[in-house]
């Protein structure tokens, strides 16, 4: 339950207005191997998901968001 109220007040963080938008990836294949990875998912607001593997990633982000806002983040300062 803590990891859930952290995950949801992270993503709280990243979606502020109505005009934001953002990705969410999580790397832990315990979400799809125990009971608990359902819970998790349905704690989070309704979402595309996408199941696959670290491949497939960048054309999964490009295709949702667009290569021009991709080629924009690989080239912002952080």
């Amino acid at each position: 339950p803590l990891m859930i109220l952290k995950l949801r007040q992270g993503l709280g963080r990243l979606i502020r207005r109505q005009s934001d938008y953002g990705a969410v990836v999580i790397f832990d294949s315990r979400l799809l191997k125990h009971e608990y990875g359902q819970r998790v998912l349905d704690s989070l607001p309704p979402a595309t998901i996408h199941i696959g593997n670290t491949k497939d990633i960048i054309p999964t982000l490009s295709a949702w968001f667009g290569d021009d806002q991709i080629q924009k983040w690989k080239n912002s300062p952080h």
